[in-house]
C-alpha cells in the first residue's frame, strides 16, 4: 500500500468497520485485516466519486472488495450530490436489485446475479461491493469499442434486467425518474447539456462538407434539452422497466474462456442512473456510446437478439409475449432517436477520448465553465469520434431527425 493511497482513505474505513460490515454486525471472535489497497479509477473513467480496490482477510478467509465513496460535502460536490446520484445507486443495490433477484428466484429457481454482490452498510456516503476482478472479470477497452460477441452478451443481460423488473411491477421503481435529463433537474444540468451540444455544433461546422449538418444541429440547439427531457419521461400505457441508465463500456465487466479467449459472461456495474423508463433508452445509449461501427450498422440483428431474449424471459416468467412486440421496440427506437444526440455529444466523446484528455464530470458540474466545456470540444475532434459522428449524422438525416 502506498502512503498516498493510505492517506486518501477516509478515517472511518478501518479494519473494525470492515469487520462489522462483512459479518453483518456480528463481531464476536471475528477479525479483519487490510492487506492491500489501490485506487480503482483514473482520469477518463468518469466515476462520480472515489473508488478503492481492497484485499482483506476475515478470519483467514481472503475477500476482495470495491469501496465507492462519494466526495465530502464540499462546494465542489454539491451540484452532483443535488442530483441524487449517490442515493440512487444505494437504492438500486439495497432495495431494487434484491427485489428483482427475488422475482428471478421465484420464477427460475436457480439464477446468476448480473451485478456484483453488495454488502449492506449504514453509512450513506459509501457502497461496498464484491470485487469481481479475481473471478476473471475485466473492463473492455473503451476506445476499441465492443465487437458483436460482446454486444450480444450485453443485450442478453439488459434483456434479463428489463424483463424481470417488468415482471416485478412498477410500484417499486416508477418514482425513479431520469437524473440527468429529467425536467426536475433542468435547472442543475440544462445549461451544461446545452453548452456541450453547442460545442458539438461548433465541431461539425469546422468539417468540410458537413456545413448543412452543422446548420441543422444549430437550428434546434436551443430546444434540444427540452427534446431530451421529453423522450426520457414514461408515457401513459407504455412498456417501461428498470433501465440501467448508463450503458457504456466502462460499466460492463466481462469474463473470458481461458482456453479460447471468447467472451462468456458479463456483469453490469454502476447503477447511479438507474431509472423507470423505456428499454429503448438503454439500447440507444449503448448503441451510440460503445459499439464498433461495423457492429452498430447491424442494428436490426442487435434489436432482434435483444427482443428475442426479452421475450424468452417474459414468457418463461409467465407474462405475455404481446406485452412488448418487436414492432413496439422499433417504434420506441425511432421515436426516441433524439436521445442518440445526447449520448453522442457526451458519453461517446468521453469513451473515445485519450486517457487524461477526457472531460472531468465532477468539475463540469461544479464549474460549468468554458474551460471544462472546451474539454468536450477537444474530445469531439478526435479522429475516431469524427469518423463515428459523420456516419451517425448521415443516419440521423435519413431518419428525419435533423429536419
Amino acid at each position: 500500500m502506498t502512503t498516498e493511497v493510505l492517506s486518501s482513505l477516509p478515517e472511518w474505513l478501518t479494519e473494525n468497520y470492515l469487520s462489522d460490515v462483512l459479518h453483518k454486525g456480528n463481531k464476536s471472535s471475528l477479525t479483519t485485516k487490510i492487506l492491500h489497497v489501490t485506487s480503482a479509477s483514473e482520469q477518463g473513467d468518469n466515476y462520480l466519486g472515489t473508488v478503492f480496490r481492497m484485499v482483506v482477510v476475515c478470519n483467514n478467509v481472503q475477500k476482495c472488495l470495491i469501496v465507492k465513496i462519494m466526495p465530502s460535502e464540499t462546494e465542489g460536490s454539491k451540484p452532483i450530490s443535488s442530483l441524487g446520484v449517490y442515493e440512487r445507486e444505494r437504492d438500486m443495490y439495497y432495495k431494487v436489485l434484491p427485489k428483482v433477484y427475488n422475482v428471478m428466484k421465484e420464477k427460475l429457481g436457480q439464477f446468476e446475479y448480473f451485478s456484483p454482490y453488495c454488502y449492506i452498510t449504514t453509512r450513506t456516503d459509501a457502497i461496498i461491493l464484491e470485487d469481481l476482478k479475481p473471478l476473471g472479470y475485466h473492463m473492455a477497452d473503451r476506445k476499441k469499442q465492443l465487437d458483436m460477441d460482446h454486444a450480444l452478451l450485453v443485450l442478453s443481460t439488459l434483456a434479463k434486467l428489463h424483463a424481470f423488473s417488468y415482471i416485478m411491477g412498477p410500484e417499486s421503481i416508477k418514482h425513479y425518474h431520469d437524473i440527468f435529463f429529467s425536467k426536475e433537474n433542468r435547472n442543475l444540468n440544462g445549461g451544461l447539456l446545452a453548452s456541450i451540444f453547442k460545442s458539438l455544433c461548433r465541431t461539425v461546422s469546422e468539417w468540410e462538407g458537413y456545413e448543412e449538418y452543422a446548420s441543422s444541429l444549430w437550428n434546434f440547439s436551443d430546444s434540444v434539452v427540452d427534446r431530451f427531457n421529453d423522450v426520457v419521461e414514461p408515457t401513459e400505457g407504455s412498456f417501461c422497466v428498470l433501465t440501467h441508465g448508463d450503458c457504456w463500456t466502462n460499466n460492463f465487466l466481462f469474463r473470458y474462456c481461458p482456453e479460447t479467449g471468447k467472451v462468456m459472461d458479463m456483469k453490469l456495474i454502476d447503477y447511479q442512473l438507474g431509472r423507470y423508463a423505456s428499454p429503448a433508452l438503454d439500447l440507444i445509449y449503448f448503441f451510440y456510446s460503445s459499439l464498433q461501427l461495423d457492429v452498430w450498422k447491424q442494428q436490426y440483428r442487435l434489436l432482434k437478439h435483444y427482443h428475442d431474449e426479452l421475450t424468452k424471459w417474459l414468457t418463461t416468467a409467465g407474462s405475455s409475449a404481446k406485452a412488448y412486440t418487436f414492432q413496439d421496440l422499433q417504434a420506441d427506437m425511432n421515436s426516441k432517436l433524439v436521445f442518440a444526440l445526447a449520448t453522442t455529444s457526451t458519453v461517446s466523446a468521453i469513451a473515445l477520448a485519450d486517457s487524461g484528455d477526457g472531460p472531468d464530470l465532477e468539475k463540469l458540474f461544479h464549474e460549468n465553465s468554458e474551460t471544462h466545456v472546451s474539454q468536450f470540444h477537444k474530445a469531439h475532434n478526435t479522429d475516431q469520434f469524427r469518423e463515428k459522428l459523420q456516419v451517425f449524422l448521415k443516419y440521423f438525416e435519413k431518419e428525419g431527425l435533423l429536419s
